[in-house]
C-alpha cells in the first residue's frame, strides 16, 4: 500500500514538473492597453480614460500571475477623482477555438483620495495578441474612493 502511495506521489509531481517546464518555456508578456472607466462614489457616476498595462507571468500551462497597474483620468463636477489601481491577478486562461478566454482575481492596492485595499476581478478575450477585458474594482476600507468597472483594449508583446 505504501508503494502505490509513493508512486501516485511521484506521478503528481512528474506531472507538475512537466507542467512547470512547459511554463517555463513560455515568454513574460506585457500587454499596455487603453479604454474607458466609471466609477462610482458618493458624488456620483463618473466616466474617465483607462491607460495602464499587465505582465502576464507564466507558472504551470493556463495559469499565470499578472500584476498590473492602470491609471484612471475621472471627473466629476465637484471634484478630481483620478484613480491609481494595482491589481495582482491569479489568472486562468480557457482555450475556446480561436480564442483565449482569461478570468482573474485578486487583491488590488487602490489610491485616490487615500490608500485602500480591495478586490477585483476581470474577464478577458484574447484573440491571437489583441485583447479586450472588462474589470472590476471594489475597495473595503475607504468608502470615499470610487468602486471602478473598466473596459479595456490591448496588445500583448513577449519580453523573452
Amino acid at each position: 500500500m505504501k508503494q502505490i502511495k509513493y508512486a501516485v506521489v511521484l506521478i503528481l509531481l512528474s506531472i507538475i514538473e512537466i507542467n512547470m517546464v512547459s511554463a517555463q518555456e513560455k515568454s513574460i508578456e506585457f500587454i499596455p492597453r487603453i479604454g474607458f472607466s466609471i466609477g462610482n462614489s458618493d458624488i456620483s457616476n463618473e466616466l474617465g480614460l483607462n491607460l495602464g498595462g499587465q505582465l502576464s507571468i507564466p507558472i504551470v500551462q493556463r495559469f499565470s500571475i499578472d500584476p498590473g497597474v492602470s491609471f484612471i483620468c475621472m471627473k466629476s463636477s465637484a471634484e478630481n477623482m483620478n484613480t491609481l489601481l494595482i491589481p495582482v491577478y491569479a489568472s486562468y486562461k480557457i482555450p475556446i477555438q480561436q480564442v483565449n478566454l482569461d478570468l482573474k482575481v485578486g487583491p488590488c492596492a487602490q489610491f485616490t483620495h487615500s490608500m485602500d485595499v480591495g478586490a477585483s476581478a476581470e474577464i478577458g478575450v484574447v484573440y491571437q495578441k489583441w485583447v479586450m477585458a472588462v474589470n472590476g474594482y471594489l475597495n473595503f476600507i475607504d468608502g470615499k474612493n470610487p468602486s471602478v468597472f473598466s473596459l479595456s483594449f490591448g496588445y500583448k508583446f513577449s519580453l523573452k
